[in-house]
C-alpha cells in the first residue's frame, strides 16, 4: 500500500527587503518562503478565495476577504489563518495583482511532512528526485500541468 503525498512546485524569489510574487487571474498555486502570520495580505479586491491544507489534521483551510464566501466555507471546512513557509495555497484571484511582502527575515528551508497529503511549494530552483520518497506516490503541478511519479512507474503527465 502508498502513502501519498502531494507536492507541488512554483517559482518563488528568495527574500531581501521585500518580496513580489505576480498573481494572474484565475487559479493560482503559489507559496511564501516565509510564514504569513495572518491572511490580512488576502484582503483586498483581488482575491475572491484562498485554499490551503493542513498536513497534520488532513483537513482543507479556506479563507475569502468575502463575508458571504466565508459563512459558507467555516460550514464545512476550517479557516487558513495563517500560511507557513513553503506551504502551498490556492488562491482564485479576481484580476491580475502582486503580492509583496516586507520581510526581515532569511527564509526558512526546513520543510516538515505529514504522514498522508501535504501541500507543499519548493523554494526557487528546487528539484527533488521522487524516489527521495521511497514507495510514496509525488504530484507535481508546474506550468499549469500535472505529474506523477511513483517506484512502480515511469513518468506520466496528466
Amino acid at each position: 500500500m502508498f502513502k501519498i503525498i502531494l507536492t507541488l512546485s512554483l517559482t518563488l524569489f528568495i527574500l531581501s527587503a521585500d518580496t513580489s510574487i505576480k498573481l494572474e487571474k484565475g487559479w493560482q498555486f503559489i507559496g511564501f518562503p516565509s510564514t504569513i502570520e495572518n491572511t490580512q495580505v488576502f484582503n483586498n479586491a483581488h482575491v475572491d478565495i484562498v485554499w490551503g491544507f493542513d498536513g497534520p489534521s488532513q483537513a482543507w483551510l479556506g479563507y475569502s476577504p468575502d463575508k458571504t464566501q466565508m459563512d459558507k466555507i467555516t460550514k464545512k471546512y476550517k479557516t487558513l489563518t495563517n500560511v507557513q513557509a513553503w506551504q502551498g495555497v490556492w488562491i482564485h484571484n479576481k484580476s491580475d495583482w502582486t503580492i509583496t511582502l516586507n520581510e526581515q527575515t532569511s527564509p526558512d528551508t526546513n520543510i516538515t511532512l505529514s504522514k498522508g497529503w501535504n501541500l507543499v511549494s519548493l523554494p526557487t530552483d528546487s528539484s527533488v528526485s521522487p524516489t527521495l520518497f521511497q514507495d510514496d506516490i509525488v504530484w507535481q503541478y508546474s506550468n499549469r500541468q500535472w505529474q506523477v511519479f511513483s517506484q512502480d512507474e515511469s513518468e506520466k503527465s496528466l
